[in-house]
């Protein structure tokens, strides 16, 4: 779960290499986009975590507001 309100660090780095090392599924899940929606779109994020986290470009991402429960239906699903 990453935070569309900060840039990613080093720390989310970390954890996908983590991730990847193991072998786990994987999907990307980008919370508080109900901040930053009105300043950019899915798909110009989901091109920036892609040039960002280039190991996960096989990775679903499902944009969502988890205090507003938006999205959530899409990350349970």
């Amino acid at each position: 779960v990453f935070d569309a309100t900060v840039p990613l660090s080093q720390v989310d780095h970390q954890l996908v290499a983590e991730v990847l090392r193991h072998f786990r599924p994987v999907a990307i899940v980008v919370n508080k986009w109900d901040l930053v929606a009105e300043k950019t779109t899915e798909e110009a994020f989901a091109e920036y975590i892609e040039k960002d986290l280039k190991q996960l470009t096989f990775a679903p991402i499902v944009f969502i507001a988890a205090a507003k429960a938006e999205g959530m239906r899409e990350v349970l699903g």
